[in-house]
């Protein structure tokens, strides 16, 4: 009788560590996904920051020549920050713009130039104004193609 007991001792510690580990295995787990989501949460959140900055110019036919420069700089500024990182936002001409001799890339103009030329029509009263459309995300939701022409040139 004293070896059934502790057979049954025995069988029940055994059981309690079985069902302790399984608590751990389980536990670790849960935890580890509630980890995963707060992190796809956060890179979710810094996706959407990045983009708000310039979908607020998105589709938008009211842009005048220093929204479009404020756009140009902003795109500057973040290739100039993830240049190691093969991640670049590619501004195109789209239209004829004032000052037609510029670069369809918007990026290599001399904002000044442009602000001079693209600002007011030659009644110097009427301003020229702009659409922007992105066009291009990366495969991570990033803008990184925009298209800006100016809607009344002519």
């Amino acid at each position: 009788m004293e070896n059934a007991s502790k057979a049954l001792l025995i069988s029940a510690e055994v059981l309690i560590g079985i069902i302790l580990a399984s608590l751990m295995v389980f536990l670790y787990v849960t935890m580890s996904s509630w980890g995963r989501g707060i992190e796809e949460n956060i890179n979710i959140k810094e996706v959407y920051e990045f983009n708000a900055k310039f979908t607020v110019y998105d589709q938008r036919e009211d842009l005048t020549a220093q929204d479009v420069v404020s756009i140009i700089n902003l795109a500057k500024n973040y290739n100039e920050k993830y240049e190691g990182i093969n991640f670049k936002i590619d501004i195109q001409r789209k239209s004829s713009f004032p000052g037609n001799n510029l670069d369809r890339d918007l990026l290599k103009i001399d904002t000044n130039k442009f602000l001079i030329n693209g600002s007011l029509k030659s009644d110097n009263i009427t301003s020229y104004l702009y659409r922007c459309d992105i066009t291009e995300y990366e495969n991570v939701s990033l803008v990184s193609k925009i298209e800006i022409r100016c809607i009344n040139y002519f």
